[in-house]
């Protein structure tokens, strides 16, 4: 699953990496961990090749390089910008302001900052807590459990 090869045109650390696979379904943390160990940036050429990046402080200098990594879709077939849904299960529908950049996507996070705050999280913790459990039997009676740790 996570068997590295270094790819030698361009020093890429290459990974057979799949996160639809049923083997990552079933131990996401261990080979998350495993190519954290290997190489914190990888390269995996599955569903058209994408990167796997696996640690905390690799993801947060992505995200204040919008130079370097995007995130935007572009529906042109021929654009190398393919968003972050891998693989697209429809090309032609971009994941809103998940899938802009800066300075696109500032007005919108201006407003769910509000929203998504330690603080404003906290204040809804209570009602989450009383509702999981419902949520959670009805799923289950429905036979669409699947919940994951």
């Amino acid at each position: 699953m996570t068997e590295t090869t270094n790819a030698p045109s361009d020093g890429r650390i290459v990974v057979d990496f799949d996160q639809h696979s049923p083997e990552y379904q079933a131990r996401s943390a261990e080979i998350s961990h495993e190519l954290r160990g290997q190489c914190p940036v990888t390269w995996s050429t599955n569903y058209g090749g994408f990167w796997v990046v696996t640690a905390l402080d690799e993801v947060g200098e992505m995200y204040k390089h919008p130079d370097l990594f995007s995130a935007v879709k572009n529906p042109d077939p021929s654009s190398l910008y393919r968003g972050i849904q891998i693989p697209d299960p429809n090309p032609q529908v971009t994941a809103g302001f998940l899938e802009m950049d800066p300075p696109e996507q500032q007005d919108y996070r201006r407003v769910l900052n509000a929203f998504l705050s330690p603080a404003a999280i906290t204040k809804w913790e209570p009602l989450v807590r009383d509702l999981t459990p419902c949520v959670h039997r009805r799923h289950n009676r429905e036979g669409k459990r699947r919940f994951r740790r």
